[in-house]
């Protein structure tokens, strides 16, 4: 944050490592580029993509929830009672 000219709150500091990353390819933090022209690209379009796809396992899980139902009840019983034997 500093290069960027910006001052971490102390939560930040505490909760963010600040180290620097080295996949070993001479690539940053990435061990190859997928297709993109650079490490920067790779690094736009993993955020394009992530900005694209938030949310979308949870939705499906809803669905599968919503869907099933009626077993419900007995998974999350069969589960915990798997859990504590």
């Amino acid at each position: 944050m500093a290069r960027a000219g910006y001052k971490a709150n102390t939560g930040q500091q505490l909760r963010l490592a600040d180290f620097d990353a080295d996949a070993g390819a001479g690539l940053g933090a990435f061990e190859t580029l997928n297709g993109c022209a650079s490490a920067a690209a790779l690094s736009l379009a993993l955020k394009d993509a992530a900005t694209r796809h938030h949310g979308v396992a949870g939705l499906v899980w809803l669905r599968a929830v919503v869907n099933d139902r009626d077993k419900l009840a007995d998974i999350i019983t069969g589960g915990v009672r798997q859990f504590v034997a």
